[in-house]
């Protein structure tokens, strides 16, 4: 069981971290396993809870707007409008703090950064089908230290920091509720795990197409990066590789699964997040799944490049 002592994020350098003013959140209506949670985590909670007001607004609504992109992929009004409302809200009482968010881009410098997507899953978030979620994560010092993913479709949220376990719940009037904390399944092989690889075979072409024929499977694929790691760290799968993600679509899964037990490398077998790749699982599994495709990958990273006409991911 958690401590009932205030929770502290790993080792921050004490001048890159100021106090948000405390709020409901700050006492003990998170998880019934800690009396308060960390400013940070704390502000990334209302960060999702603006999120979730702005998205659910529209959702399944004739009057979304949806614009395709110049990498063919679509985006809506409401995007755009959720990463900027999570923005303000962290310059209103961290005004120091850098920005990356997939829709906005970069802003500000220094040793904490948050990231964000401010829907992930747009393509099913556009079609009305629940499948997509918010993604924010806390970066100090180049580690995602604390996240929240969001997704008010379907009533789910998940949440971690370092040190402190990874957990999801139902968001209810006053906090989150049926709490659980996460643990990855441990101890299983590649020739016996359930393995997701997101894109699936044929949506991108080249080395990551392969990797996906040689490990995907006929499992659960939510179409989104933000459940496919999550179901990781619930334990609903064993492993999740993925092919194209931005650094906002990897960061916030990469503490939730580890503070579930488990395990992030890209498939260059390090823990950068600019690589486009991520693996998340058990260690061995990891490791194993690294191995078992390393004559596929190339040498360095490289640019994705999707089937045209782009199929199913």
């Amino acid at each position: 069981m958690a401590s009932t002592t205030a929770l502290r994020l790993i080792s921050p350098p004490t001048s890159t971290l100021r106090s948000a003013r405390p709020t409901k959140w700050d006492r003990g209506v998170i998880h019934r396993q800690t009396k308060r949670v960390t400013p940070e985590l704390a502000l990334g909670h209302r960060m999702a809870d603006a999120a979730d007001a702005l998205t659910m607004a529209l959702y399944q609504s004739p009057d979304l707007a949806v614009e395709t992109k110049t990498d063919g992929t679509p985006v809506t009004e409401v995007d755009r409008a959720v990463e900027a409302a999570m923005k303000k809200l962290v310059q209103a009482e961290r005004p120091g703090d850098a920005f990356l968010g997939e829709e906005i881009g970069p802003s500000g410098s220094g040793a904490v950064r948050w990231i964000f997507d401010g829907i992930d899953g747009t393509h099913n978030y556009a079609a009305g089908r629940p499948g997509w979620g918010t993604m924010l994560a806390l970066e100090i010092d180049g580690e995602v230290v604390a996240s929240v993913i969001s997704s008010p479709a379907v009533n789910q949220r998940w949440w971690a920091q370092r040190g402190h376990g990874s957990w999801t719940g139902n968001r209810g009037a006053n906090g989150m509720e049926n709490i659980e904390r996460l643990v990855c399944r441990s101890g299983i092989a590649l020739a016996n795990a359930s393995v997701l690889a997101s894109p699936s075979e044929g949506f991108l072409e080249g080395w990551r197409s392969a990797v996906a024929a040689r490990l995907g499977q006929d499992v659960e694929n939510p179409r989104n990066f933000a459940w496919a790691g999550s179901l990781v760290a619930e334990g609903k799968h064993d492993a999740t590789v993925i092919m194209a993600g931005g650094v906002w679509d990897l960061a916030a899964n990469v503490v939730i699964v580890e503070e579930a037990g488990g395990c992030f490398v890209n498939l260059w077998n390090d823990r950068r997040l600019d690589t486009t790749t991520a693996v998340y699982g058990s260690a061995s599994l990891v490791a194993e799944i690294v191995a078992g495709v390393a004559d596929l990958v190339p040498a360095a990273p490289d640019a994705i490049v999707r089937a045209r006409p782009p199929m199913p991911r």
